[in-house]
């Protein structure tokens, strides 16, 4: 066939295919009318159906589907459809549904008209194909249940006894409307026995006030007195409640059983959970439901859901908890108990004028922060004494027992606690002494830590001046850690012959929480006469992700009269603790042994290692790792370029000694100015010109300079290594 031809058939074919008209079947959205019934089986419902919406369909439009069963039978005898709605039923369980569209759009609902046999049961939409649009899905539109009693305990506020006591309360519900009604015309019985042979019921039967109708019988005009209940006079340990069987729901019913009282046979009966096995011909067989626990003669720890809390290290909350009795008599009157905590420590805590806590005063203070309440009695319990810890923080407290032996006492604990900045953690209260028949402890709160601290220390040389030295990096525990307007604050002690000359370099190295500018104090005296400093760095935002600050360069200058060892600084302020919580940064300060030799060089300038990679962003100075915010490169034909301000820090120039102004950098190194333009290659050097082999370089805002230039300019000797692409200089 010539290509002419080919090209005929090709497009021909196209025009059939394009000229056969395309139809678009939109799915349908199918939905329940009823939320999942609950019904007996062989029950006929017609209460739910199953809506359709046919989207973007035509009215006119005629739609062909199927309606399956499964667990049920349709029950059509007798039943009116809907107008335009056709059932045509093919076998128990499967109808041919049609109907033609009146509208565009339309919604319409199909009964499910059906016999429940039992299970789940469910309906299907089924599409088997043609010009219907609609989707196939399946939903279960009841569920059927024997009528049965479903028999359970309430489990929160779990009633607690020793010898005698009420259980908890004991709900017998219907398993389905009804269900009750459907007894067999029988009266049916729950059997509730006592699994712990030290126990039985204590009387021998329930009054009216100790059984109540809620949910469907509710207000129904049901006689309590239908329900009977006796005790097995045998043992005396099952209950049996007797159903009728014409009881009466609008909707699932419930009887409960309240205040039903047990007692012990034994002087010291088993500790443990008290269950009641469900048995009887109104119920399936059924697990033990818990309705006590037994507790051994003494006492327990309880904190209300409402009362915990979460203390921050470095803050203070107030501290909820109760010491009860589990059986009346369980505390000796008149006799101490002793309350300590393992984490934290209690507030306020008075000090004396030589800084030492006054114990006398810390009680009385205490006195008005930490109530200790009998409740049952509404009485006060006096702080007799106090216990503190190495530190001398207050960790605990004694009271004198005040109480009533035909009561169960209830001793209720309010204190201030608060941590120091690095805690954290479960605090756990022990109660012990002579009122207690033995000690007890248990959790009360948790602390969380707000901020974690590292250190690299300041090795100072004896000596020397400007020594940029130290880092301390604090990383928030979460965001928010540090509020605005709240300072973080370093207390240097100054020793003598060591002097801080300068504020450090702050940074945020992961986050976004924004500082301020940091201030460095004046000279101050504590009052033991020892002189300190302090370096404050506000906090301007708050963080909105956890974030980290790093604290480094601080500047010191030593003189010869400097001892070797090691001193600490403290690191403390507002944004850390409100309450002026610090944390001692031990061995921050380290003086090494005195060398001459490293006092002064030739050029005005401390002696020193520096080292540059060619293409990244980091150097160091005397083996310590330093960060610039540009990379150094090459420029041709050889000459490394590092930004002047790194140029010079690595030179040992102090960041205040290096001045930018209209494409002039001016650096004061040690006995020389040196003055770099943009574009030129003439340094100038104390008023002298100097040629170097580069220009100065202005790239992305940032005045490079040829590091090796300005090494030879300062005397300072340099080396390359080719393999490495290391750049290294030496002040000797």
């Amino acid at each position: 066939m010539k290509l002419r031809q080919k090209l005929a058939v090709v497009l021909a074919s196209a025009m059939v295919i394009t000229s056969v008209p395309v139809v678009t079947m939109a799915a349908s959205t199918n939905t329940l009318t009823k939320e999942t019934m609950s019904l007996a089986k062989d029950d006929i419902t017609t209460e739910s159906a199953v809506k359709v919406e046919f989207k973007d369909s035509k009215a006119g439009q005629k739609e062909v589907f199927y309606l399956e069963l499964d667990n049920a039978e349709w029950a059509l005898e007798g039943q009116t459809l809907p107008e335009g709605i056709k059932y045509e039923q093919q076998t128990d369980e499967i109808v041919k549904v049609t109907y033609t569209l009146t509208k565009d759009s339309e919604k319409v609902y199909f009964p499910i008209m059906a016999k429940v046999t039992g299970g789940e049961a469910k309906v299907a939409v089924v599409s088997k194909g043609g010009n219907t649009t609609v989707t196939s899905s399946t939903f279960v539109f009841a569920t059927t249940a024997d009528g049965e009693a479903i028999v359970t305990a309430k489990q929160n506020d779990m009633p607690t006894l020793y010898t005698e006591g009420t259980i908890a309360e004991i709900t017998i519900k219907e398993s389905m409307k009804d269900a009750f009604k459907n007894l067999d015309d029988d009266e049916r019985e729950v059997e509730l026995t006592i699994d712990n042979d030290d126990f039985e019921f204590a009387q021998s039967t329930l009054s009216a006030d100790q059984i109540k109708f809620a949910y469907g019988f509710a207000g129904q005009g049901n006689d309590v007195a239908s329900v009977k209940t006796r005790i097995n006079s045998k043992d005396k340990q099952t209950l049996i409640v007797t159903l009728p069987a014409d009881l009466k729901s609008d909707s699932i019913g419930h009887i409960k059983l309240v205040d039903v009282k047990v007692k012990s046979t034994e002087k010291k009966p088993t500790t443990g959970d008290l269950t009641l096995s469900v048995d009887g011909d109104a119920v399936k067989a059924t697990d033990s439901i818990k309705v006590a626990e037994i507790n051994a003669y003494g006492s327990k720890i309880e904190i209300e859901e409402d009362d915990e809390v979460e203390i921050k290290a470095g803050d203070k909350d107030e501290v909820i908890f109760t010491l009860k009795e589990t059986e009346q008599s369980s505390f000796v009157n008149g006799r101490d108990m002793e309350f300590t905590i393992d984490k934290g420590f209690f507030i306020p805590q008075v000090e004396d004028k030589d800084g030492d806590l006054d114990e006398a005063k810390t009680i009385e203070k205490l006195k008005e922060v930490v109530k200790i309440r009998n409740t049952e009695l509404n009485k006060n319990l006096e702080i007799t004494d106090i216990e503190v810890n190495d530190d001398d923080k207050v960790i605990g407290f004694t009271a004198t027992m005040v109480s009533d032996t035909e009561v169960k006492d209830e001793i209720e604990v309010k204190a201030k606690i608060t941590a120091g900045l690095e805690e954290e953690g479960d605090v756990t209260v022990k109660v012990e002494g002579r009122a207690l028949e033995k000690e007890i402890s248990s959790k009360i709160t948790t602390i969380k830590k707000v901020v974690t601290v590292t250190t690299e220390a300041a090795t100072l040389k004896v000596g020397l001046q400007g020594q940029l030295a130290g880092k301390i990096t604090l990383t928030e525990a979460e965001k928010g850690g540090f509020k605005s307007g709240k300072d973080i604050v370093l207390t240097i002690p100054v020793e003598k012959g060591i002097t801080v000359k300068e504020v450090p370099t702050v940074k945020t190295t992961a986050g976004d929480i924004q500082m301020d500018e940091a201030k460095l104090s004046k000279v101050k005296t504590d009052s033991e006469g020892d002189k300190y400093v302090e370096i404050t760095i506000p906090v301007k935002r708050t963080s909105k992700t956890a974030s980290t600050i790093e604290i480094s360069n601080i500047e010191f200058t030593t003189d010869r009269t400097v001892a070797e060892g090691e001193f600490d600084i403290t690191l403390g302020g507002t944004a850390l603790s409100p309450i002026s919580e610090t944390i001692e940064l031990e061995g921050f300060l380290v003086v090494g042994t005195p060398n001459t030799e490293d006092l002064s060089t030739s050029n005005g300038l401390a002696k020193g290692t520096a080292k540059f990679v060619i293409g990244e962003a980091t150097y160091t100075t005397n083996g310590v790792a330093k960060e610039m915010d540009a990379q150094s490169y090459v420029q041709d034909p050889g000459y490394t370029m590092v930004p002047v301000r790194y140029v010079a820090e690595a030179f040992g120039v102090k960041a205040n000694d290096i001045l930018f102004s209209n494409g002039t950098a001016t650096i004061f190194a040690g006995n020389r100015t040196i003055q770099l333009t943009a574009g030129s290659n003439v340094a100038v050097v104390n008023g002298a010109a100097v040629t170097m082999g580069t220009k100065v370089v202005v790239k992305e805002g940032r005045t490079y300079a040829p590091v090796g230039e300005i090494a030879r300019i300062l005397g300072i000797s340099t080396q390359w290594d080719s393999a490495t692409k290391t750049a290294t200089f030496e002040n000797k």
